[in-house]
């Protein structure tokens, strides 16, 4: 069989094929489709989507009516087949006048708990362009409220300076799992000049506080001020880690003139600055005045970040290093030439970075090696706790499902193309191929299970959806297959819950593309009620057959955990594994 018919056969529609219940993947919305609450219009684009907890979807699309080739732009929600209209162009604009209208959404953001944030165009009576046309809207469906609005009073600062959207920029809200509010804005007033325009807020969506403004004095630097910030995440404990810039006459420079800074209002803490001695390292070592990577945070506080390093005995082949910070303890996680903990004593990190931090406190990085190492396998995802991190899935480790001729190969890992969900997964794009067929790359996005630590092929290049064909050019390419890709307690936008289901626009060889909702395997629930109990281990002694011998009935494929078309005690060991836990 080629590597693509073995492709074809794991990736199932709901309501499809029952004899294949691998992986379920959900069509929601198409090009071509009605817009849904909006008659006579029908859908033309979409941005990649965002998921809650509950497997809510939020669709933020463009829409077509009349005739027009784009006539609006809506958001969506809710789960496939029940989606509601949250916002349209021409929609009366919550919580300001009658006749105030949105004439379309800027950035959108979904928390998990379901709330939704975005910001709107304005356009109607007493609404001036470049003053108070763009605010911003939060709150649960039902009950979506504006917050802030340009020509606002900024919350916290001095009379007189207000939220200036001259730019056509700002006012974007960030929202974490639990819909804690960030805001970033700019400036404007009798006060205000280019030294001191932009600000943060951090709170609840009635009681912002001021967390961070350009200008101000920057903690742990004896009086430098703070010139730019970036690289922004936060959690549901209104704390925040980020790069940030700084502006001293006299003695900052290239050399020291950035710096990691985490904390919750009037607490935050500078972790470390270029120019400084990373903890523990020998005299004469210290953070360059380029490369610090950007911070991740969840929902402990917890940083962890990249650094690069200089000085004393630094050389090419040494000088990078990761880090975590928790609970006020920094520790050393590895270092570019230190050895790979579980192979061969000669071969070494060559660079580790995106780190992921998830609210379970597993850290996740992508390693490439150095050393006596094929090209072939000298990449590998670390998974782990911070002190036992190990080789989570490594080019060349034989694909699941695929009778052990398949590996993968070309793990994507730079540029951020994967993502950590608070319980430990791991999300990420791959190549993978069959040598004794092809050696061309068949691309991918797998999940990692964090409970058995097997790693499942979800969506592939050539896969048939509906009598679509997935257009994935090559395991590099990012375009086609769009999700946020974070999933942990961090901020961000997110495609990827903790209940391993993943929202995805996915782009066909027709040149039409859609919204899906992607589930992994229900590994061992029998009845699919959310908990491995007695119930299924009752059930899976009934189909367990033994090695080579595929499942009796379509219902005992649930019990091959493994996906090597058998039940045996291998899959029985993994039931175990997961056993009385819905996680």
């Amino acid at each position: 069989m080629s590597l693509v018919a073995h492709a074809l056969s794991l990736v199932v529609l709901v309501g499809g094929d029952p004899q294949v219940p691998r992986v379920e993947i959900t069509p929601i919305l198409h090009t071509g489709d009605p817009a849904p609450g909006l008659p006579g219009a029908t859908m033309v684009y979409f941005l990649p989507p965002q998921i809650d907890g509950a497997g809510n979807v939020l669709i933020d699309a463009f829409y077509s009516s009349g005739g027009e080739s784009s006539a609006g732009r809506g958001l969506w929600y809710g789960p496939p087949g029940a989606l509601q209209l949250i916002s349209f162009t021409g929609m009366q604009a919550p919580d300001l006048a009658p006749g105030v209208v949105i004439d379309f959404t800027g950035d959108t953001w979904l928390a998990e708990n379901g709330w939704i944030g975005f910001s709107g165009h304005l356009s109607g009576p007493g609404v001036v362009s470049g003053v108070n046309d763009i605010a911003n809207f939060i709150g649960p469906p039902g009950d979506i409220r504006k917050v802030l609005r340009g020509a606002d009073s900024a919350p916290g600062l001095e009379p007189g300076t207000v939220i200036d959207v001259s730019s056509g920029n700002g006012l974007t809200p960030w929202l974490s799992d639990n819909a804690t509010l960030l805001v970033i804005a700019w400036l404007a007033g009798p006060q205000v000049d280019e030294t001191n325009d932009q600000a943060i807020w951090i709170g609840p969506r009635d009681d912002l506080q001021l967390i961070w403004r350009k200008g101000t004095e920057a903690p742990g630097t004896n009086g430098a001020r703070f010139a730019w910030a970036d690289g922004i995440k936060f959690n549901d404990n209104d704390e925040i880690a980020f790069r940030g810039g700084l502006v001293r006459e006299g003695d900052i420079d290239h050399t020291n003139d950035a710096g990691i800074w985490a904390g919750a209002p009037n607490g935050m803490e500078l972790v470390i600055r270029q120019g400084d001695r990373p903890w523990g390292m020998k005299q004469g070592v210290f953070v360059p005045g380029t490369g610090m990577g950007i911070p991740a945070l969840n929902a402990h506080g917890d940083l962890a970040f990249g650094l690069p390093l200089a000085g004393d005995g630094v050389t090419d082949s040494n000088d990078w290093s990761n880090w975590i910070v928790a609970d006020g303890e920094p520790r050393l996680i590895v270092r570019a030439g230190d050895p790979v903990p579980g192979l061969a004593p000669d071969i070494v990190f060559a660079f580790a970075a995106a780190e992921r931090l998830s609210q379970s406190r597993v850290l996740a990085f992508d390693a490439r090696f150095l050393g006596n190492v094929p090209l072939s396998e000298d990449r590998a995802l670390f998974v782990g706790g911070y002190d036992s991190m190990a080789i989570g899935l490594r080019e060349g480790d034989p694909v699941v499902g695929q009778g052990g001729a398949s590996v993968y190969t070309n793990l994507i890992f730079a540029g951020g193309r994967g993502a950590s969900n608070d319980v430990g997964d791991q999300m990420f794009m791959v190549g993978f191929q069959d040598p004794q067929v092809s050696e061309q790359d068949i691309a991918a996005l797998a999940l990692r299970d964090h409970r058995t630590g097997l790693t499942y092929p979800l969506v592939y290049a050539g896969a048939d959806l509906g009598g679509r064909t997935v257009s994935l050019p090559s395991p590099g390419d990012g375009g086609s297959i769009a999700w946020w890709r974070s999933g942990g307690s961090d901020g961000q936008w997110q495609s990827f819950n903790d209940n391993r289901e993943l929202a995805i626009r996915l782009e066909f060889e027709n040149g039409t593309h859609g919204v899906f909702l992607a589930h992994p395997p229900a590994a061992g629930d029998a009845d699919q009620n959310g908990v491995l109990d007695l119930n299924d281990y009752a059930e899976m002694f009934a189909c367990t057959g033994g090695p080579g011998i595929s499942p009796s009935s379509d219902d005992c494929t649930v019990f091959d955990i493994d996906w090597d078309d058998d039940v045996d005690l291998l899959d029985l060991g993994w039931l175990q594994v997961l056993f009385g836990g819905s996680d």
